[in-house]
């Protein structure tokens, strides 16, 4: 899909959001994105954020994100049997978000995620999705690492 196809699928989306009460931005570093924060329990706050994923016959899909922890690479870093284990167990307790680890240059980034078709989304089904996977990230994050960094 190219840059002017994700913008349009984008935008479409901001005006989902719109609608839905969600405060979000386009940026573009490292790629056209919509970014947000979502508040979560006890004051906490989440990161969200929405990329166009891929398209298919039925037209673009999103994948909505928000970041748990990041691991540094290295011999006292990476991701620990532990952690793996335990995203693998919530995969499947999860019926909506679902965990995936991003290799980034120098660590991992560890994210809750869920896709959408962009022509079928509307806005109670965007904010239940940014609040599920900001909810999921946030468990994961308050599990394992003593920080709200997400």
């Amino acid at each position: 899909m190219d840059l002017n196809a994700e913008i349009a699928a984008l935008n479409k989306v901001l005006n989902v959001a719109t609608l839905a009460g969600i405060n979000l931005e386009l940026v573009s570093q490292g790629g056209p994105a919509l970014r947000g924060v979502w508040n979560v329990a006890d004051g906490r706050t989440q990161q969200v954020r929405i990329v166009v994923s891929g398209s298919t016959p039925s037209g673009p899909l999103i994948t909505i994100w928000s970041p748990a922890l990041e691991k540094k690479k290295g011999v006292f870093g990476g991701l620990s049997a532990k952690l793996m284990q335990h995203l693998l167990m919530e995969n499947h307790k999860r019926s909506f978000a679902r965990f995936a680890v991003i290799e980034r240059k120098d660590d991992y980034l560890v994210v809750a995620n869920i896709d959408h078709f962009v022509d079928t989304l509307d806005p109670d089904e965007l904010r239940a999705s940014c609040g599920l996977v900001a909810s999921a990230a946030d468990d994961i994050e308050k599990q394992f690492s003593s920080g709200d960094d997400m």
